[in-house]
């Protein structure tokens, strides 16, 4: 059994997070991871908090505003979403 295919089978486990330093593969790691637990039956939301947006162009997707964006062109129970950092700062102020 693979890892991701250990993470799809548990039903306890609700949130993923991918970190390390920049040009890891973090954004990569994270469209694919949800695409496949998508795959698995899991309903996903993968969420960027980095200011470059690059969430939005690995899945092809203008998903900017802070808001959860179903994906197009699937069936998947599938959403991304890039928080805009300084209007989500600007909440807390």
């Amino acid at each position: 059994q693979t890892i991701v295919e250990e993470l799809a089978a548990s039903p306890q486990r609700k949130y993923f997070m991918v970190s390390g330093k920049g040009g890891v593969g973090k954004t990569s790691l994270s469209a694919s991871l949800g695409v496949k637990l998508a795959m698995e039956g899991h309903r996903v939301l993968v969420v960027s908090t980095d200011p470059a947006h690059s969430l939005g162009d690995s899945l092809d997707q203008d998903i900017s505003g802070g808001k959860p964006v179903p994906l197009e062109g699937t069936d998947l129970e599938i959403w991304g979403m890039e928080i805009d950092i300084e209007a989500a700062k600007k909440e807390f102020q």
